[in-house]
C-alpha cells in the first residue's frame, strides 16, 4: 500500500497542487493534503497522504498514509500506515495501526 501510494502520487493528477501555509512547516512534494488538516511544526513528504481533518503537530512523515481524523505529535514515522481516527503521541518507528486506535509511546 505504501509502494502503491508513491506511485500515484509521483502522477500529477493524485498529489496535492496548491497547499495552504501550515506554521513553522516544510513541505516535500509530492504530498496530497486533506480538507481542514492542522499542521505545524513538522516537516511532511514526500510521498504522503494526509485524510481530511487530520492534526499533526511537531512531527516529521515520510512515505506514509495518515487517515482523516487521526492526531500525530511529536513522532517521527516512515513506512507508516495510520487509520482513521487514530492518536499516535511520542514514536520514532514505522507503524501500521487501525482505525480508532490511541497510541502514546512518551511514557
Amino acid at each position: 500500500m505504501i509502494e502503491t501510494n508513491a506511485i500515484l502520487l509521483e502522477k500529477v493528477e493524485f498529489a496535492s497542487e496548491e497547499i495552504p501555509f501550515f506554521d513553522n512547516t516544510i513541505i516535500i512534494h509530492p504530498v496530497s493534503i486533506g480538507e481542514g488538516c492542522e499542521i505545524e511544526n513538522s516537516i511532511i513528504g514526500p510521498h504522503v497522504t494526509i485524510g481530511e481533518k487530520a492534526i499533526i503537530k511537531s512531527s516529521m512523515v515520510r512515505d506514509s498514509i495518515i487517515g482523516s481524523y487521526s492526531v500525530l505529535e511529536k513522532v517521527v514515522l516512515h513506512s507508516s500506515l495510520i487509520g482513521s481516527d487514530a492518536f499516535v503521541c511520542g514514536a520514532s518507528q514505522s507503524l501500521n495501526i487501525g482505525d480508532n486506535t490511541e497510541i502514546n509511546l512518551s511514557k
